[in-house]
């Protein structure tokens, strides 16, 4: 079982026997299955006996650890630590700069050839075989979790953040800030789910001292500085064509039947150019429950 952590080192000593190696490598610990082993040149450093190895520590838990470890702000003493094979304790008490990371990945392909590649800054899959029979609770790829306790106020503050940015001379075909896709693959078609969300987003205030000036399920915004064709603050290709659904799909479904809708400006129905605060280009089917006391048909140019 053997496994690769992508951490570049220039000069990497292990005490833990005569032996002393030194290499330019990443460094290779258990972990992975062997299979995966074949796909990666790492073979100057490795690791072949049981052991953790520590950088800053001479105490340490897991294969690999950065730094001390400490107990995480209104963590359960009671409750061990997560079992993980890479560890990173960062627990600094002044900034010397204005932005500061605990872990940086820097990515600069610059192939020779204009080869078809794909290069990620950072890739994780959590893949679980067939094989498996155990019932999760939960599974996830990651999770990201960002808790305030000080007393100091905060400008802004992101559980995750992400960007995108063409800075260059060419073009890009489609620029994603965040691509989300769930669902069922095309390995198992007799698999099952109750609910797929691409993208699902939860806002809540479980404190009742608590106070939020704007609270937003969803917030979406868009900005242009230079030229844009067709801009949109929200698109909805709808459903693609094929498969079968039981029911008849909405491309927006408002649940909440005791909440309100506001549209500011024109709306339209059937047509992309309303010139009023509802415009529909067809026929009109109405259950008043209320007395309409105006209404303004347009005249139909024929």
């Amino acid at each position: 079982m053997r496994s690769v952590i992508g951490l570049m080192v220039h000069q990497c000593r292990f005490m833990g026997g005569a032996r002393v190696l030194a290499a330019t490598a990443a460094i290779c610990i258990a972990g992975l299955p062997a299979p995966l082993w074949g796909q990666w040149a790492c073979t100057s450093v490795l690791c072949t006996t049981a052991g953790n190895v520590g950088i800053g520590t001479t105490t340490a838990t897991t294969p690999l650890q950065l730094g001390t470890w400490f107990l995480p702000l209104h963590w359960n003493p009671a409750s061990p630590p997560l079992p993980t094979k890479l560890l990173i304790n960062d627990q600094p008490t002044t900034m010397s700069r204005q932005e500061q990371a605990t872990l940086l990945v820097s990515l600069q392909p610059n192939p020779s050839g204009n080869s078809p590649a794909q290069y990620y800054g950072l890739f994780e899959q959590t893949s679980v075989p067939s094989s498996s029979t155990v019932t999760y609770s939960e599974l996830g790829g990651g999770i990201v979790r960002d808790i305030y306790w000080g007393s100091g106020n905060v400008s802004d503050m992101y559980g995750l953040m992400v960007s995108a940015f063409n800075d260059g001379t060419a073009s890009v075909s489609t620029i994603a800030g965040m691509l989300a896709q769930a669902g069922i693959g095309s390995n198992n078609p007799t698999a099952t789910v109750t609910n797929s969300y691409a993208l699902s987003a939860y806002s809540y205030n479980s404190s009742t001292n608590g106070t939020i000036a704007n609270e937003y399920g969803l917030y979406s915004q868009a900005d242009n500085s230079g030229t844009v064709t067709n801009g949109y603050g929200l698109y909805i290709t709808g459903f693609a064509t094929g498969g079968t659904h039981t029911n008849t799909p909405f491309d927006i479904y408002a649940a909440d039947t005791g909440a309100y809708n506001y549209l500011a400006g024109n709306v339209g129905i059937g047509t992309t150019n309303p010139q009023y605060p509802l415009a529909v280009n067809g026929t009109i089917q109405a259950k008043v429950r209320q007395a309409i006391t105006s209404i303004q048909i347009a005249p139909t140019t024929r």
